[in-house]
């Protein structure tokens, strides 16, 4: 966490120099650099991933990419994918693919359990809410299913 902002700094040099796209060595340190900025998802990653996506576009999807992917391992893929989006709306259109694709993997029922979490520290659960009215009707539809047996399954395990 402490290196994130030493790693942007430099991740940033090193794509504004002249010779980035034509030299390895410089593609290959921004990669790995931003893999350990990405790696876990954390606050300073997401504002990492917005801050270096503001000076190269094209780099932006597999920041993003990267820095969901990273978000799995400490179990929260998708709350972070709302944290993106909320604090950068701008990167909606790199978030809701990344999303498409882990729910095309059968995942509603861990997207369902992350949005009740976040329901419960104040975030209302919408059809309307900026990820999930951009899915696909088929994908809303499986996603308001696994909400709904989500509930039905905390309020079964409440009531013992």
């Amino acid at each position: 966490e402490i290196a994130i902002p030493i790693l942007v700094d430099a991740i940033k040099v090193k794509l504004t120099d002249a010779h980035a796209e034509s030299d390895k060595s410089i593609h290959r340190f921004i990669q790995v650099a931003a893999k350990m900025v990405m790696y876990n998802g954390s606050q300073r990653a997401i504002d990492a991933a917005a801050d270096l996506s503001s000076i190269d576009q094209k780099d932006c999807p597999w920041l993003v990419t990267m820095l969901l992917d990273g978000a799995r391992t400490r179990q929260h893929p998708y709350a972070t994918a709302y944290d993106i989006v909320e604090q950068y709306p701008n990167l909606l259109d790199l978030v809701v693919p990344w999303v498409e694709r882990g729910l095309s993997y059968s995942e509603e029922p861990l997207f369902a359990q992350e949005l009740l979490e976040r329901e419960k520290a104040g975030h209302p659960i919408s059809e309307n809410d900026p990820i999930r009215s951009h899915l696909p009707a088929a994908t809303r539809e499986l996603v308001s299913r696994a909400i709904e047996k989500a509930k039905s399954e905390e309020q079964r395990s409440n009531a013992r």
